[in-house]
């Protein structure tokens, strides 16, 4: 996390390549605003940014996006930083994953979960099926999302076992379920007239 002393030394800096002197609420209104927009990152990123930013750049001060851009990200995720951010306590400083107003609910007093009282998410009964990822099928024993019909006799069975249709002849069927809403004369082979279907 980049600390105040980091962003202000930096500032000094790019105020001194500045053509117009800034107030003295200018310069902390622009302090403020980058320290917010480096909190997600380290001294060093920050620094290294600057020094490539002071080398080749026009614009002074810069823009906080103008030095962000040049931090190296090493996970190439751009957003993580981001959250980084985001989710940084302004209060005591840690990552956390609850955040209130800036600061983590510990930080504001609120009372820590009691996870021992959480009930589990109730299965409603009326609902004969149950769908779940990375499961196996006992069919052919591919491993992705599978359906169990009825919950407590039936099998995990994947998506082709249970339809008994490949994943291209699934889209096909979608593609021409589309087609169908708009040519209300479009009849696909597969579909049965309404006098085949048993009621």
């Amino acid at each position: 996390m980049a600390t105040k002393k980091t962003v202000t030394l930096l500032l000094e800096a790019w105020l001194a390549f500045s053509p117009r002197v800034k107030s003295q609420a200018e310069t902390e209104t622009l302090s403020r605003t980058y320290y917010e927009a480096f909190r997600g990152y380290s001294d060093k990123q920050i620094n290294e940014a600057g020094e490539k930013y002071n080398g080749e750049g026009e614009f002074f001060p810069p823009k906080p996006w103008q030095i962000t851009n040049l931090i190296k990200n090493f996970n190439e995720d751009k957003h993580v930083k981001e959250m980084v951010a985001e989710y940084t306590c302004r209060l005591c400083n840690q990552k956390v994953s609850a955040i209130s107003e800036g600061a983590c609910l510990d930080c504001l007093g609120y009372p820590s979960v009691e996870y021992e009282k959480l009930k589990p998410f109730p299965i409603e009964e009326r609902i004969p099926y149950r769908i779940e990822g990375r499961m196996k099928c006992q069919v052919c024993g591919s491993i992705g999302a599978c359906i169990k019909e009825p919950i407590d006799e039936g099998q995990w069975q994947c998506q082709q076992c249970y339809t008994g249709l490949t994943k291209k002849e699934i889209s096909q069927r979608l593609r021409d379920l589309q087609h169908m809403t708009f040519d209300k004369t479009f009849k696909p082979e597969w579909v049965k007239p309404l006098d085949d279907i048993p009621f």
